[in-house]
């Protein structure tokens, strides 16, 4: 198909132009990842009432748990790891690390399910002697903000955040990063258009397009999958998904231009 073969061609020029460039982070598509630093700064207290034993330069502590939101990962990201960089003070306690979240009903706002093993179900911990750690976490998990969990009848609003903690004299953080790339997202149960059923090769792509805005398809609640795609429509289609605006150091050198 047309639409199909230009996109394609499109797609695999610029990921050809950017496989040289060590300095372009690779923050889209579906195979290349990316990562979401959260400094110590960024911990908190489980309990307010422990709150804070150290804060220095690089890393805080704190009597009891900590833990930090991962909510600037995007919206339908597979997060597929946590690297955490911990200090463990205590011979004979480990420190423990697990990847949670909370769900709240939209509706109601009451609580619904709390969940942590995300990371595992048991987490990850460190061992041997105290001193500074690594702690891996491999995770399988697709991160929504807008969900629907089984046993509840209402969508609900997960929170996703990492919990660490040392029961004894103190839970030390320095660091974490998650592991992250993006996704196409699942397919729905029904059709947007007519012309591109729930059994079409290309419908969880057509979908895709058009549950984020991309398309609109073609008019009579159909997406023409066959027709030609002309230039200036791959201008809307790439512009859209790629997100393209124009930096404002662009527009104010435009606007001097105009008035000269």
């Amino acid at each position: 198909m047309v639409r199909v073969s230009i996109l394609g061609t499109l797609l695999a020029i610029a990921a050809g132009n950017l496989a040289g460039q060590t300095d372009v982070p690779k923050s889209f598509g579906t195979d290349d990842g990316a990562f979401t630093v959260i400094g110590f700064d960024g911990f908190f207290p489980e309990d307010s009432a422990d709150g804070w034993t150290g804060t220095g330069g690089n890393s805080r502590s704190s009597p009891g748990a900590m833990l930090a939101g991962i909510n600037e990962v995007p919206n339908g990201a597979f997060v597929s790891g946590v690297v955490l960089y911990v200090r463990d003070v205590d011979e004979a306690v480990d420190v423990h690390a697990e990847l949670c979240s909370s769900s709240w009903e939209i509706v109601s706002g009451e609580a619904g399910v709390l969940d942590c093993t995300l990371g595992g179900d048991g987490g990850v911990s460190t061992s041997g002697a105290p001193g500074s750690a690594v702690l891996y976490m491999s995770v399988d998990r697709r991160i929504l903000y807008q969900d629907s969990v089984p046993g509840l009848d209402e969508t609900v609003a997960p929170h996703f955040f990492l919990r660490v903690s040392a029961p004894g004299p103190t839970t030390s953080i320095r660091m974490a990063r998650v592991h992250w790339r993006r996704q196409v997202r699942p397919e729905p149960g029904f059709a947007t258009f007519n012309d591109v059923p729930t059994d079409h090769p290309f419908f969880q792509f057509v979908e895709a397009l058009a549950y984020s805005g991309i398309t609109a398809g073609c008019g009579g609640d159909n997406y023409c999958p066959d027709a030609a795609l002309t230039r200036g429509q791959m201008a809307v289609f790439l512009s859209k998904a790629l997100g393209l605006h124009w930096p404002w150091e662009a527009v104010v050198a435009a606007r001097a231009v105009a008035r000269q």
